[in-house]
């Protein structure tokens, strides 16, 4: 008996269309959908729903989406670098080595999102929900995190050198009012100031106190 050939896979319309020439997309909703690799850079997607959406390895330098759901959507190893995110909501997504370097998420959803080894250099956080996130070993140097919530989030290795944490909910809930700086030095080594004691760790402890 003859083996069948297997059909050939749908090809997604949304990559047909920005094919084709459309870069603006309204009202998509397309949740689980598949865009592995895709090549859309500056696409902008407005009020779109891509929940549980595949964007691994996809290529989306300068890139919008706005008001779009991403909730438990994979971008590992996306390029996003320069994108913006307006009001999304990217709560427990895969960002796992993602490029967000001097991207905007002012304000966004990033709670219990994985985000370990992603580059968010110069990337404007301002506002953005991480609680619970993993931030390990991730470049957040020159970022602007003023305001942001970073409770319970796991920082182990993350660089936070010249970043604005003003007014930044930290991990153990302590907050900067004035000398943000101070903090750098206590979360981009957690890992390693939580195991040992020694006269640096009395005096990081004073500087949270």
């Amino acid at each position: 008996m003859p083996l069948r050939k297997r059909p050939k896979p749908t090809p997604n319309p949304l990559i047909r269309r920005y094919d084709h020439g459309e870069q603006v997309f309204q009202n998509v909703k397309m949740p689980f959908a598949d865009f592995t690799d895709a090549n859309l850079p500056f696409v902008t997607l407005i009020d779109a729903d891509f929940k549980a959406a595949n964007f691994r390895h996809a290529f989306l330098p300068g890139s919008e989406f706005i008001r779009t759901r991403l909730t438990l959507s994979a971008f590992f190893g996306a390029n996003l670098i320069a994108a913006s995110f307006i009001r999304c909501d990217l709560h427990n997504t895969d960002l796992r080595k993602a490029l967000f370097s001097n991207a905007t998420l002012v304000g966004i959803d990033l709670s219990e999102s994985n985000l370990k080894g992603a580059s968010l250099a110069g990337a404007n956080l301002a506002g953005a929900n991480l609680r619970g996130a993993n931030l390990k070993g991730v470049n957040l140097q020159g970022a602007n995190l003023q305001g942001a919530n970073l409770l319970y989030a796991e920082t182990q290795g993350a660089n936070f050198s010249g970043a604005n944490l003003l007014f930044t909910t930290m991990p153990d809930g302590t907050y900067q009012q004035d000398d943000a700086s101070l903090l750098y030095d206590v979360y981009s080594d957690e890992a390693e100031a939580s195991q040992q004691e020694s006269p640096q760790q009395d005096l990081v402890d004073s500087r949270l106190s």
